[in-house]
């Protein structure tokens, strides 16, 4: 399997796990104590909190991978940033998402299922999924950057070939400067 595509499956798997650690609370929560218009709600919560995996992402990028070029590491910070930036405004939006929601629309009660129109939907959740595009288009544009080759010195797990040591030595085929008694 290529670089590239390892780094992608890394950072869906890292976006999926903070996406269920968003939804399993809440579903404990609306069964406690439900809200109104759980879904979009939620929904803003999970494009907030999703951001912070971009942040361990990128550095494990920048870390790990190997790049042909060097200015990609830029871009890695880059990432870094930007993902920290953006969740920082993405809870803020979270925060005062009911505000937003009781300018356009006045709930009945606690139970209210009054369709929302797509524009109250897009001014609640509109800022936090642009920014979550942003960051997604970073992430796979870094990903697609790694290096299809390990860096010299450096051996993977699917271009080196592991050799069963000898009884008495390195690897068959391979000389040593010093060798065991026999």
């Amino acid at each position: 399997m290529p670089p590239q595509v390892k780094w992608l499956l890394l950072l869906a798997t890292s976006i999926l796990a903070a996406v269920f650690g968003v939804i399993v609370p809440n579903r404990y929560k609306q069964t406690k104590s439900p809200r109104a218009h759980n879904g979009i709600k939620l929904f803003g919560e999970c494009l907030a909190r999703h951001q912070l995996a971009y942040l361990t992402y990128f550095l494990t990028l920048g870390l790990a991978a190997d790049f042909d070029l060097e200015l990609v590491r830029y871009l890695i910070i880059v990432g870094v940033l930007l993902s920290l930036l953006f969740y920082t405004e993405a809870v803020y939006s979270v925060t005062h998402q009911e505000d937003r929601l009781n300018r356009f629309h006045q709930c009945r009660d606690i139970t209210c299922d009054e369709p929302l129109t797509v524009g109250v939907r897009w001014t609640m959740c509109g800022r936090s999924f642009v920014l979550a595009v942003i960051l997604l288009a970073t992430g796979i544009a870094a990903a697609t950057m790694v290096s299809a080759r390990p860096s010299p010195g450096k051996s993977t797990a699917d271009s080196a070939v592991r050799q069963p040591m000898t009884p008495s030595g390195p690897p068959a085929g391979e000389a040593s400067s010093t060798t065991l008694p026999k």
